[in-house]
């Protein structure tokens, strides 16, 4: 696992790789895979100068100069992390928390009316049941199988004004798995973005890369009157703080 990473004080001054490289390069015949011997020399000068680096490469080529490369170690993933990109010849090890997967199950409901779900760039509208996505006062239902780095989003309408007042989302959902994090995941004015819009959105932008960074406000806490039934204690109410009769919602871990 040493890559060419910059010399480090502690490299000895002698080093022979067997490295099988692919050059790139256009041959009239292209050629068998080459071996290359690396060979790192120096005298015997402290430890934390640099010293030049000759590379040899069989049928009649070489390379030399290459007085700045060096050998360091892959850095480990730490505990709770995984692998995002493995270590190469050219970088280091990427690491990222390490999330854990199951099946989602939601109960929600919007005040007025559901409009659109998307789930990992998928319309998933039709599997939303337990009764009409235009009344707010049935529980709705919605399972689906949780994908790394899926966003999950909810449009909706509201038939009167004032939506911080009179609209809401609710959902509230658990998971097969316990640390994932749609277990317990709720319509929190934290973990979910709102944008309130004046006429329906539509869905192109229901994805999950979309930029929300220009949301730049929190979703309110509605003071609506409607509740989530069968749901107790009953979840936040969301709507989009700018009280637009349309909002989009989205939540991604």
């Amino acid at each position: 696992n040493a890559e060419y990473m910059g010399i480090r004080p502690s490299i000895a001054h002698m080093m022979k790789l067997a490295l099988l490289v692919c050059l790139p390069l256009v041959f009239a015949v292209p050629p068998p895979p080459l071996t290359f011997l690396v060979e790192q020399s120096g005298g015997s000068g402290s430890a934390g100068g640099n010293y030049p680096l000759t590379a040899y490469l069989s049928s009649n080529f070489f390379l030399t100069g290459l007085s700045s490369v060096g050998i360091a170690t892959c850095t480990p993933c730490a505990a709770g992390e995984s692998v995002i990109s493995p270590c190469t010849m050219l970088a280091d090890t990427v690491c990222g928390k390490t999330v854990s997967l199951g099946v989602a199950s939601c109960k929600l409901t919007i005040d007025n009316e559901i409009i659109k779900v998307y789930y990992n760039n998928q319309d998933i509208t039709s599997k939303v049941t337990g009764g009409d996505l235009k009344n707010w006062n049935v529980q709705k239902q919605l399972t689906f199988t949780e994908v790394a780095g899926a966003a999950l989003w909810f449009t909706g309408f509201n038939y009167e004004g004032n939506s911080c007042g009179t609209a809401g989302f609710s959902i509230i959902c658990t998971s097969t798995v316990a640390d994932s994090p749609y277990n317990g995941l709720k319509s929190d004015n934290t973990k979910w973005k709102a944008k309130g819009y004046t006429a329906d959105p539509g869905v192109g932008f229901l994805t999950n890369n979309y930029d929300v960074s220009s949301w730049s406000t929190n979703p309110c806490i509605s003071t609506s009157g409607y509740s989530l039934p069968g749901v107790d204690p009953q979840p936040p109410k969301l709507w989009a703080s700018t009280g637009e009769a349309y909002a989009a919602f989205r939540f991604k871990p």
